[in-house]
Formats: structure tokens, C-alpha cells, sequence
């Protein structure tokens, strides 16, 4: 399990013992059986992460390293709006599958499946469908998104124009960029 994995699972630990259990703590030894198997140092690591972005409150108890505690308001928020919490916490899964023609590129917004051909168009659709009007920017991110929309459907790919468009929305719209790495990614993987 990588960080970004780790942090999702505590986050939903600790999110699910407050509905739970509203306002008492949980201690650091039910999270870690939750979790299944993980080192304690990348456990640590990971609820500093959190305690320290405001997510989590910890209370350390003394003598045997471990802490109680429970999420915050913040950490609240963030669960309950996937938006936000796919865009602070990514998580990319990449998996070869035998006995087939193509890849599987999941994550929790973008499923894509290829096999002798590759269809991108639903995949930018909801990308489109997540542009916020209200945006200042929101012609221009749609812009950005259909230039490495159009680029990636053509036999030679201009990589500078999906560079530029990409590095536009890592400012702008970076909400966009897990998915648009997860299209890319498959669509390269799909030309190899």
C-alpha cells in the first residue's frame, strides 16, 4: 500500500469510528488492525502527514508509541466531498492483466479499459461535465483539456502540446490532472 493509500484508509478509519462513535476517541492499535499488515515507522509517517495537514487530532500516550485519536472537522470535509478528497489524496492503480489484449487503468474517478482500440471520449466527457461554470477559467481549462483531447486521438501525438496543456492545468485545474494522467498514461500504454 503506497502513502497516498495509507492516508485514505486512516482518514476512513477514523471517519467511520466518529459516526460511530461520536466524539471518543479511537486508539492507534485499531487502526493499525483495520489497516492489516503495515510497518509502524510508514504509519507513523502517514498520521503525522494528516495530524499535520489538520485532518486528524492525535494524542500520544506515553511509554508504548502509540496515540488516540479521532478526525477533525477538516478531515470531515474532505471524506464527504470525493472531489476534494480524490484531488488531496490520488490514488493511481496501473495493473497488467494476463490473457488480455490491453491494460486496466482504474482509479476512483476514471476506469479505463483497453483492448484493440481505446475510446477516450467518455472519459474527457466527464472531465468536461466537472468544469465548474462559475469558473473564471472555465472556457480556458475546457481549452486546455480539448487540446490534449484532440492530440491524443491523432496517429502522431504532439507531446510539447499535451506538456503545455498539462502544466496549464496543474495551475488552473488541478483537479484534472489525475484523470488526465490516467488517459494518458492508458492511451500510451494502448499505442505500445
Amino acid at each position: 500500500m503506497d502513502n497516498n493509500e495509507m492516508k485514505r484508509k486512516i482518514l476512513k478509519i477514523m471517519y467511520n469510528h466518529e459516526q460511530e462513535n461520536p466524539g471518543n476517541l479511537i486508539h492507534s492499535d485499531k487502526i493499525i488492525k483495520e489497516l492489516g499488515s503495515v510497518e509502524q515507522n510508514k504509519f507513523n509517517f502517514n498520521t503525522n502527514y494528516l495530524k499535520n495537514k489538520g485532518f486528524i487530532r492525535l494524542l500520544e500516550i506515553s511509554g508504548n508509541g502509540g496515540f488516540l485519536g479521532n478526525i477533525t472537522h477538516y478531515g470531515i470535509d474532505l471524506i464527504e466531498n470525493p472531489h476534494e478528497f480524490n484531488t488531496q489524496l490520488p490514488v493511481f492503480n496501473i495493473t497488467n492483466v494476463n490473457n488480455s489484449k490491453g491494460v486496466v487503468v482504474s482509479s476512483n474517478d476514471v476506469q479505463i479499459d483497453i483492448n484493440d482500440s481505446i475510446n477516450i471520449k467518455n472519459s474527457f466527457n466527464g472531465l468536461y461535465e466537472q468544469i465548474n461554470p462559475s469558473d473564471v477559467k472555465a472556457n480556458e481549462i475546457k481549452e486546455k483539456i480539448k487540446v490534449i483531447e484532440m492530440e491524443l486521438n491523432k496517429d502522431e501525438i504532439s507531446p510539447s502540446k499535451i506538456r503545455n496543456s498539462n502544466e496549464w492545468l496543474k495551475m488552473y485545474a488541478n483537479w484534472s490532472i489525475p484523470i488526465i494522467t490516467q488517459i494518458i498514461t492508458a492511451v500510451f500504454l494502448g499505442k505500445m
